[in-house]
């Protein structure tokens, strides 16, 4: 209860005034539903959820709150407040240590953002008010947005230049939590159904039926993740490759103790608990509202997350083995002054409770080394913003403004990595500050460099050395990067020469002849589509592809073939040739449908050499 008051002190008066014991507003999750009811109950339980996951809730937390409207018709924002509106207490969950958590997360949130809103709110009034030149000659000024080869052009208005736009899209999302942008698809008598919650579900029927235990996607997802991280190692801005060498040493050496604690509350592993400090995997939002507390660990196991093992493998070894190799890169100085340690070596394990060591253990520094809260925030933000550059923003704080509509959510799923993809390669020169750097894409450096050079070519050795001692650490690691990306393109494209020279693309080969020749087809298409020579073939087929969620539309319409009669009888209803061939066409349509999960994933695993095709 103690607890509980503290953390309600954080909010308005009189929130709880009216029931001082009243529970934390959650709504049940599918397995305490099933836990809490009866067999009998559990089909309706199961559509219950179903419904949930496209009906707004009353705990919903992506939407913020809708607020008044001023007499100018504008909307007034405050910070959100959630899991106080009451629940059905047929559908309140009873998993109190991790609702409380919830609740924790949320009133602490409120009571940091209420600190600050007033000063951002003024910033904001005064960019709205201040006076631009929009017009000239007594026509709208026109601000130009080049890049690509292409050029937008948009008009210029006292109420919506860029930064204003984007300071605003800031607020509304990191200050008052409104994630997702509130559009109603559909509204009943006492219900509605948001566009984006449609679109989300959508997405999420998506990923089932094409990234659950799909193994060729997670390997190739490492593949394309360790050529961008090698390419960093050999640049060496951030880390080097002696750095990651001993990154990669730890990780194995550490493994099998975070595997040990898989689905286990309570860790003790030093690398377990340096993951979760620095929140490495960025996953402290999604592990605050997937705590579970009274979830075993191997109903944990059990849960749906398990099925995207392939793909969570690879980005956890990604991840963290770029961390800890940032790990190694930054030194701390010792509280005396007189010697230095990587920040890794200075890190060491306690329990929390010397009287009960199974209780868990901490992280914390050795002997005569000190890290500071505002250290830990500022190697977690720095862990963050390398991760983002090599692997693409996938936490709910970073991702672009695009994706909070519903269509945004339809096409990026698949393409978050895109747009910072194409910043890291591509981008303006800009301070990024989870990095505390300047930063700039490394095919712009590299571009400037060479005809820097090309200018003034006469005397081409003496100018080269003189141009490239005039470039920063980061300038030169960024045409190093350059470099090695077009290297191991080539070096792809020879393998790939001797591969199908060697019939090794051949359905009647062994599997795995046929999945290095799919791997190296992909790993060349997916390093390649970003380059000079690629961004307008590759990229633009990817941008062309239709959105993954149009893909599963489509196969909700093979379904409707189970109802024509023609599909079962009759030689044409017979298929003759291709994976289904014998069998009726009613057949093919329901096994290609959304309600067969994996089914395709599946087949193109043991049949890699049919995914070709995209990648020739």
């Amino acid at each position: 209860m103690n607890i509980r008051e503290e953390l309600i002190s954080y909010l308005p008066i009189g929130l709880y005034d009216g029931d001082p014991y009243k529970a934390v507003q959650i709504q049940k999750d599918m397995w305490e539903r099933i836990k809490s009811s009866s067999p009998t109950q559990w089909t309706k339980q199961a559509f219950k959820e179903m419904k949930n996951s496209i009906v707004t809730r009353t705990d919903e937390t992506m939407f913020g709150l809708r607020g008044k409207t001023d007499f100018a018709g504008k909307e007034m924002f405050s910070v959100p407040i959630y899991f106080v509106n009451s629940v059905d207490e047929n559908d309140l969950s009873t998993d109190t240590v991790s609702t409380l958590a919830a609740f924790a997360d949320m009133a602490i949130n409120y009571d940091e953002m209420m600190a600050v809103a007033d000063m951002f709110e003024l910033g904001r009034n005064v960019m709205e008010e201040r006076t631009a030149n929009v017009t000239k000659n007594g026509k709208n000024r026109i601000e130009k947005l080049k890049g690509f080869g292409s050029t937008v052009n948009t008009v210029l208005t006292h109420d919506n230049n860029n930064f204003v736009t984007r300071y605003n899209e800031l607020l509304k999302s990191q200050l008052y939590g409104r994630y997702m942008n509130d559009g109603t698809l559909i509204e009943g008598d006492n219900w509605e159904i948001k566009s984006n919650k449609a679109a989300s579900a959508l997405n999420k029927i998506s990923s089932l039926n094409q990234l659950a235990l799909n193994g060729l996607a997670g390997f190739a997802a490492v593949g394309n993740d360790m050529i961008n991280v090698e390419s960093e190692a050999l640049a060496g801005r951030w880390f080097n490759n002696g750095e990651l060498r001993k990154a990669d040493q730890i990780y194995l050496k550490e493994l099998p103790y975070v595997l040990g604690e898989t689905g286990k509350r309570i860790k003790t592993s030093k690398l377990s608990l340096f993951i979760e400090q620095f929140d490495v995997l960025h996953e402290y939002d999604q592990s605050i509202r997937d705590l579970e507390w009274d979830k075993g660990r191997i109903k944990k196991l059990m849960s749906s997350n398990s099925l995207y093992i392939f793909m969570h493998m690879g980005s956890h070894w990604g991840e963290t083995r770029t961390a800890l190799a940032q790990a190694q890169h930054i030194k701390i100085l010792s509280d005396d002054g007189t010697e230095e340690k990587s920040l890794w070596d200075i890190l060491t394990t306690e329990p929390i409770d010397p009287d009960n060591p199974e209780g868990g253990k901490r992280l914390t520094t050795i002997p005569g080394y000190t890290l500071t809260e505002e250290d830990i925030t500022k190697y977690t933000r720095k862990f963050m913003g390398a991760n983002e550059r090599l692997f693409g923003a996938y936490n709910l704080a970073d991702r672009n403004a695009l994706q909070a509509t519903a269509i945004g959510q339809l096409l990026f799923l698949y393409r978050k990595f895109m747009v910072p993809a194409f910043v890291r390669r591509y981008g303006a020169s800009n301070y990024n500050l989870d990095l505390d750097e300047e930063t700039e894409g490394y095919y712009r450096t590299t571009a400037r460099f060479f005809y820097d050079l090309a200018k003034d070519s006469k005397d081409l050795g003496r100018n080269l050395k003189m141009y490239w001692n005039e470039l920063s650490e980061y300038q030169k690691g960024n045409i190093k990067q350059a470099i090695n990306e077009l290297s191991v393109v080539a070096v792809l494209s020879g393998l790939i020469a001797i591969l199908t020279a060697a019939d090794f693309d051949k359905k009647d080969n062994p599997w795995h002849k046929r999945f290095l020749a799919y791997m190296s087809k992909r790993m060349k298409t997916e390093a390649q589509a970003f380059t000079p020579f690629g961004v307008f073939g590759e990229t633009f087929n990817v941008l062309k592809s239709p959105a993954a969620s149009i893909k599963t539309l489509e196969s909700l319409g093979d379904l409707l073939g189970i109802f024509n009669p023609w599909h079962y009888v009759g030689e044409d209803a017979i298929i003759q040739s291709g994976r289904y061939k014998g069998h009726v066409k009613a057949y093919r349509d329901f096994m290609n449908s959304p309600f067969v999960p994996m089914n395709k994933t599946i087949w193109k695993m043991l049949h890699p050499e049919e995914s070709l095709v995209a990648f020739r």
